[in-house]
């Protein structure tokens, strides 16, 4: 009997026939053979699409056709490119680089007079009103980017100031597998709280938003209170009127008779969600001799990680439902220009172009991308956009030229929460890459958790002399003591000087003094920035921007000569007591271990991570970021060695010498930590996610732990033969070693120290 067969689907509504199969050789979520796959055959006739059934299944019947190199006979068999695409494509794993893709339609520029700054800021500190001052579009026919008090940042966004006619933009988008991820956990977390009995409201939000918030199904596929609207708000009177910012033009709101319909489809998705619940209660209680309405807590619990691991991934409703969303999301590409797109093999969009010389029809385009406004409910693929570039002649108030800038804007720091120690290796991996680094702060609230992160991953890291600090909601800076403008930036820039305290012990106070210093004289102030900015603001805009052109690039070909010498042991230590931190925080996490100020994280947390580096090759899962982790303990502690040499003549030029090596190590790490926390032990993520049911938890916490032990060893404590416990400090050794040496610098042993001291 053929094991692996294809059949047709053809869900309500739709007019083409799917093919769906189960890959004989390409792995599911569970790294076990059987992906299924579902591709749409382009036709609603079923005579035509049986025919495509028949010849998928003579490919699922001969194994020797399972192979990339049998598409040649595939071919010859004249079997329809549909289906050889659906079986061939992808057979081997491709990553997506983003970035690249970006480059191919609008390049980075290659004028060295261009000045390239990253735009850092915690969320809800006017990070993005501070890029729209930049970019000249805070007015209310530009508002663009998207401001609100909500998050609104939640994907990368690099703009190119150019002196060029046109507006040019060019989006990347979330992988279909991202997309799906998204989709199902959020169809489960429906499916959970009805199971517990939730109530309506609730179910209906967590279908719709996802619970990292960053991914909101209502914005691509409609506003659900649309059906409801003749309800009573009992709250009606809190109800804002609507300011400037809220209107939209004609063309920009979607027809309400179509919006009611997508609102009238979310509903019956949700129908559709609770028939799945009641069928997967009835089942599994049955199965396992539970009452349904007898259930306690930690038994509700359990029945919840069986439905997701063992009932919804298998049922073919749950499936369906998935499969129907997933069209109507890419349904939403149909409204773009095909000559702009860029498709992958299964036909999903991972790019788009756009231009135009006018600005306001461009910026109208851009907001599709970018946009949280209700009314476009529906036709919004904001949740799904991975980055977006923009070229064109954007450029302040105030300003004749266009400023050559390239600024890089991303997703708030503590946007996920404000317990978050690190930042994410994505945006510390381009510190090496950028002139500036530019820190948005609130004047009113200023220095707080996210902004000493910034300073000092800057510190360490050796980018310090990048950084610049703009301080905005200086108008909301209140006090008795505080009347005059001056007076108010006195007391702001007295919070940096408290910043910089923790760090005096590592680095020095000497060391520490001169960046106080040095960021005091490198901070901006700005009053009510929302629109045309007072006088006092506009002139500190167009000091920053004279500031950024005026600073010097360090040159390694300019780089002064020292006479540094470094021992041995004292690196070797460094990198030990870094592991050793690590592998104290993560076991604390996992809950195998304790460790100050961190508590352990619930089990579906760790779960959730693993999933994200088994499938999606993130990095991180919220505020969990073990690459981060290890990027920023090691580095501290490396930059601690390397700032106090234990000889450097001409002792002046130290901090400059010293800041280039930290910059050197810095780089690199950001190499060497994803290869072997992730890239090498990609089966070992996969293994540790697979695990369900009963003490599941406890396998993947060791499985985990295991991964980072075999990663990074501690000497002594770690079960490993001797060798492999020498492999990567010998590597980290080397590393260091050669980048000391590239300043002309030495590393002693205890034999040639000595000999040094003679």
């Amino acid at each position: 009997m053929q094991k692996y067969k294809a059949s047709l689907s053809r869900s309500n509504g739709r007019e083409f026939w799917s093919i769906i199969f189960r890959h004989p050789v390409r792995l599911d979520g569970k790294g076990k053979y059987g992906l299924r796959i579902r591709r749409g055959l382009g036709t609603s006739n079923k005579e035509v699409a049986e025919n495509f059934v028949q010849q998928m299944n003579e490919i699922l019947a001969d194994e020797t056709l399972w192979t990339p190199a049998a598409r040649n006979q595939a071919l010859a068999r004249n079997y329809n490119d549909i289906i050889i695409r659906a079986f061939y494509d992808d057979l081997e794993e491709q990553q997506i680089n983003f970035r690249i893709l970006r480059n191919n339609r609008i390049p980075l520029p290659l004028d060295k007079q261009y000045r390239s700054m990253l735009i850092l800021g915690a969320t809800g500190v006017g990070k993005t009103t501070f890029l729209r001052q930049l970019m000249g579009t805070y007015s209310k026919s530009d508002r663009f980017p998207t401001t609100s008090a909500g998050r609104t940042t939640t994907c990368d966004m690099e703009v190119i100031c150019a002196e060029q006619e046109e507006f040019e933009g060019v989006v990347t988008f979330l992988t279909r597998i991202e997309v799906r991820t998204y989709v199902e956990e959020c169809v489960q977390a429906a499916v959970h709280a009805k199971l517990i009995g939730a109530s309506e409201e609730d179910i209906i939000q967590k279908f719709i938003l996802h619970k990292d918030q960053r991914f909101r199904l209502n914005y691509v596929l409609g506003d659900l209170s649309l059906i409801s609207e003749s309800q009573n708000d009992e709250f009606d009177f809190f109800d804002d009127e609507l300011d400037d910012e809220d209107l939209l033009e004609e063309d920009e709101i979607e027809e309400i008779d179509l919006r009611i319909e997508m609102s009238g489809k979310l509903s019956v998705y949700l129908s559709r969600i609770n028939d799945i619940s009641v069928e997967a209660v009835n089942s599994l209680t049955q199965s396992f001799e539970l009452e349904k309405d007898e259930l306690s807590i930690g038994d509700k619990q359990a029945l919840r990680e069986l439905i997701v691991e063992e009932y919804l991934e298998q049922n073919t409703e749950f499936l369906e439902v998935v499969d129907d969303l997933m069209d109507d999301i890419q349904n939403r590409f149909s409204h773009l220009e095909v000559s702009g797109l860029t498709k992958d093999s299964t036909d999903w969009a991972i790019s788009y172009y756009f231009n135009n010389r006018n600005k306001k029809e461009f910026l109208k385009r851009m907001r599709l991308f970018s946009s949280n406004h209700k009314d476009q409910w529906g036709r919004l693929l904001t949740p799904i956009v991975e980055g977006l570039r923009l070229k064109g002649p954007f450029k302040p108030d105030g300003y004749d030229e266009v400023p050559k800038l390239i600024l890089y804007d991303g997703e708030g720091i503590g946007h996920s929460s404000d317990s978050e120690t690190t930042l994410p290796d994505k945006v510390t991996d381009l510190f090496g890459q950028v002139q500036t680094i530019l820190l948005v702060d609130k004047g009113d609230q200023p220095m707080v958790g996210p902004s000493r992160m910034v300073i000092k991953s800057a510190v360490i890291s050796g980018h310090i002399r990048k950084l610049i600090l703009c301080f905005t909601h200086m108008d909301a800076v209140k006090g008795d003591s505080m009347k005059r403008g001056v007076e108010k930036v006195n007391h702001v820039k007295a919070s940096i000087s408290t910043a910089l305290n923790s760090l005096n012990d590592g680095y020095g106070r000497s060391y520490i003094a001169s960046v106080e210093q040095l960021l005091k004289e490198r901070s901006y102030f700005f009053f009510k920035m929302q629109t045309k900015m007072v006088q006092a603001s506009s002139s500190q805009l167009m000091d920053l921007i004279n500031h950024i052109f005026n600073m010097k690039d360090s040159d390694d070909d300019q780089m002064p000569k020292a006479e540094l010498q470094y021992h041995f042991l004292n690196l070797s230590m460094s990198i030990q007591n870094a592991i050793k931190e690590f592998h104290e925080k993560w076991d604390a996490i996992l809950g195998l271990g304790r460790s100050n100020g961190v508590k352990p994280e619930h089990w579906t947390r760790v779960r959730a991570l693993s999933k994200r580096l088994a499938l999606l090759n993130h990095h991180s899962y919220d505020t969990l970021k073990p690459i981060s982790d290890f990027i920023d303990l090691l580095q501290d502690h490396l930059a601690q060695f390397i700032t106090k040499p234990k000889k450097c003549e001409p002792e002046d030029i130290k901090d400059i010498v010293t800041e280039k090596i930290r910059q050197d190590v810095y780089s690199q790490l950001h190499q060497i930590a994803p290869k072997i926390l992730l890239a090498d032990k990609k089966q070992h993520w996969k293994a540790a996610y697979n695990y369900t049911g009963r003490g599941s938890a406890t396998l993947r916490a060791k499985d985990i732990q295991e991964i980072y032990q075999d990663a990074a060893p501690i000497f002594g404590e770690t079960p490993r033969e001797a060798l492999d416990e020498f492999k990567f400090q010998e590597m980290m050794n080397g590393l260091v070693e050669e980048i000391i040496q590239k300043y002309d610098g030495e590393l002693l042993t205890f034999r040639n120290a000595n000999n040094n001291s003679d």
